[in-house]
């Protein structure tokens, strides 16, 4: 059995609509790391290469609020994009 090593990189986040204040973003981008490999360890990604952007959906109400909550809708969307996440 072959393991594969993915290497993800994010140059930038671009959030429209919800603010986080400066001492907010390091819980936001820990939980998107957490839950991005929770989502992506044992999957079989279906797209290759790189992609240039990513559109988050709509996110759900009181998740704007959350830094935690918000930076783990991003990672399902970025999983889902990805091909590893349903």
């Amino acid at each position: 059995m072959s393991t594969t090593t993915l290497h993800l990189t994010i140059d930038r986040i671009v959030l429209d609509g919800p603010t986080l204040a400066p001492a907010e973003l390091p819980r936001m981008l820990a939980a998107l790391e957490s839950e991005l490999h929770l989502l992506l360890a044992d999957t079989h990604l279906t797209r290759v290469g790189a992609v240039d952007r990513v559109r988050a959906p709509d996110l759900s109400p009181g998740t704007a609020s959350d830094p935690a909550a918000l930076g783990r809708a991003l990672a399902r969307s970025l999983a889902h994009t990805l091909g590893g996440a349903p």
